[in-house]
């Protein structure tokens, strides 16, 4: 006796996977191809300094809970920090007497950085380590 119920079987369940993956390799098929992703150009210093001392400067003054700590917590280096420190105490005396101007924060911010990126770096370091 020949019994063709278990053969009928399994060929019933190869073609219905045969037909499932045909069905989505279509349906990949379909699909658009996706856009590569966009890199923006990085900022040169001078206004990523700028950047960074407006934003900290904004949250420091404006009193975020828990934002004004460690400058490497920041991202900044030490005299972006020291920068930042002299712009806020400034900026404090004059919120003592009255309203700060609106571009003031911007201005200052950029006048210390002019400075910082003007400094030359010393050229014996690898990774901020001197060598």
């Amino acid at each position: 006796m020949f019994q063709t119920g278990g053969m009928s079987r399994r060929l019933g369940v190869t073609v219905v996977l045969a037909v499932a993956v045909l069905a989505g390799s279509a349906a990949c098929g379909d699909e658009k191809p996706k856009a590569a992703p966009t890199v923006k150009p990085a900022k040169d210093p001078l206004s990523s300094c700028v950047d960074q001392l407006v934003y900290w400067g904004t949250e420091n003054l404006r009193g975020a809970p828990g934002q004004e700590g460690d400058y490497q917590h920041m991202g900044l280096t030490a005299d972006k920090y020291d920068a930042l420190r002299k712009i806020q105490k400034n900026a404090r005396v004059i919120m003592a007497k009255g309203e700060l101007p609106p571009t003031w924060l911007q201005e200052q911010s950029e006048a210390a950085c002019r400075k910082i990126v003007a400094t030359p770096k010393p050229s014996n370091t690898v990774g901020g380590w001197p060598q």
